[in-house]
């Protein structure tokens, strides 16, 4: 039972169609060493997710199962948690992540410290494949030269109060795009929530390794750059701007030097350094040109919908 000293956490889990990663990520949180836990899936899947999410009823006791509402995109399944949780902490998580047994465990003393959210550290698991190598570089990357970037992270987490009354996140993202999670940790920090961060605490997690998942992920990153600057800043949309955008980020991706040099910054934080060049080039390339057709993309979906309008 929760008390002072075992507050309750949510761990909110949205999914679509996630037969393959789903079963390891319940077998870790029915792993979970802390007492008091509640797991909320929030599902929107066509295949066998709903399943074998129900299998674990009796291996982790305050399982919820959960339809989500009408209208896609992660945000909305993210919100339908947010809303149907109960515990004093709230922890977000993807369907291919899978905490420690004592990730709980751990974050928990930082909110009775007085943290407000919290981000800790992640790797990806998979990293004998090409794609996933380019994305644990990027993020260690980030993680020293760019710290403004690891506000969110896999295995994020804050109070059920504060994620309230931050609105919770933006549901005019719409499907496959990023930047939601962004624009969710901007909200805390302006409303002067305590941030802490643990990166002792790691997280792993599977990132996309076949070319087409790869290219949607990427696709979905461009189009929520458009998003974010269109829709939740509300910049004007001009049409000059994002033409000459798009066609300079595909020139530089056929030139293919600053995808080369762009690489060759990340091979110290590769896992063989220099010897995986080549493959972190190509991971670039791609990334180059999946963003420059998601932002067109997301631009003329912002047109066509009207969704640049002045707030």
């Amino acid at each position: 039972m929760p008390d002072s000293q075992n507050p309750l956490v949510s761990i909110i889990v949205p999914t679509y169609n996630e037969e393959a990663d789903i079963a390891r990520t319940m077998d870790a949180l029915a792993a979970q060493t802390y007492p008091s836990i509640e797991v909320v899936v929030v599902d929107a899947s066509r295949d066998r997710t709903p399943e074998i999410v129900q299998s674990y009823s009796d291996r982790i006791p305050n399982l919820r199962l959960l339809r989500q509402r009408p209208q896609p995109g992660v945000s909305v399944a993210r919100n339908d948690g947010l809303r149907a949780a109960t515990g004093e902490i709230v922890v977000i998580l993807n369907a291919d992540v899978f905490p420690e047994p004592d990730f709980v465990e751990r974050i928990v003393p930082h909110y009775q410290n007085g943290a407000d959210y919290l981000s800790v550290d992640s790797k990806v698991a998979n990293l004998d494949h090409a794609f996933p190598c380019f994305i644990q570089a990027q993020h260690v990357y980030d993680q020293q030269h760019n710290p403004e970037e690891a506000a969110w992270t896999e295995g994020f987490s804050c109070r059920l109060a504060a994620a309230l009354d931050a609105g919770g996140f933006p549901e005019t993202f719409g499907r496959n795009t990023a930047g939601e999670d962004g624009v969710f940790t901007e909200r805390l920090s302006r409303r002067h929530y305590r941030h802490a961060a643990d990166f002792s605490i790691v997280v792993p997690h599977v990132a996309p390794a076949a070319f087409c998942e790869y290219w949607v992920q990427r696709l979905g990153r461009g189009r929520g750059g458009a998003y974010r600057l269109y829709v939740h800043e509300k910049r004007p949309l001009r049409w000059g701007t994002v033409v000459r955008s798009v066609i300079g980020t595909w020139f530089l991706t056929l030139i293919g030097i600053p995808a080369l040099i762009d690489s060759w910054r990340l091979t110290p934080y590769s896992p063989r350094g220099r010897r995986d060049l080549l493959a972190l080039w190509w991971a670039r390339t791609v990334e180059m040109a999946a963003t420059g057709a998601g932002y067109w993309n997301g631009c003329r979906e912002i047109a066509r919908l009207g969704l640049n309008k002045p707030a």
